[in-house]
């Protein structure tokens, strides 16, 4: 009579133990799907003002910038845009395989910015002397490209293979 009262007390707390853990996983996921949704209408309102700034740079004269800008201009505002959509999409729905695909919609298209002004080079910094800038915005630009390059790779497996963005928050 006393083992069967040990495996029944053994199973009671093993279920107690499962539940309560399954009440902290669905709390947690709940306050990270909160910090979640503030992070994209931060990301939103970020977007919203790099949009604003980017279109007024040649504007506002910037020695450095050349005409050619306005070719470059042209993709900046579509990832922009992308990354405003995809933070609107992510406010509305924040599933784990739908924000993988959003955000791998936006490193490629991110990426596709980083090349085409790496191409293009819209910018001129002879009137600077003493460093030589030019190289280090390419290098600044390939970097870029890798490490867009690598969100994408991980982006993707993390749509495939199913990885909770909440669990990597915690």
């Amino acid at each position: 009579m006393a083992k069967n009262k040990n495996s029944f007390d053994q199973n009671v707390w093993q279920k107690l133990r499962k539940k309560a853990e399954q009440g902290w996983d669905k709390y947690q996921d709940r306050e990270h799907r909160k910090k979640g949704k503030g992070e994209y209408v931060f990301d939103l309102l970020v977007n919203l003002v790099l949009l604003w700034v980017a279109n007024n740079l040649l504007d506002w004269n910037i020695p450095f910038l050349t005409a050619s800008f306005e070719a470059v201009l042209a993709v900046l505002n579509i990832s922009i845009l992308a990354n405003i959509i995809g933070s609107l999409l992510l406010i509305v729905h924040d599933g784990h395989w739908f924000r993988g695909f959003i955000k791998l919609i936006e490193n490629s298209i991110g990426f596709v910015f980083i090349l085409t002004a790496y191409i293009i080079f819209p910018f001129d910094f002879s009137i600077y002397s003493g460093f030589d800038f030019e190289i280090l915005a390419k290098i600044l630009l390939i970097l870029g490209m890798v490490g867009n390059g690598i969100a994408v790779i991980v982006e993707f497996f993390r749509m495939v293979f199913g990885q909770d963005y909440h669990r990597d928050r915690a």
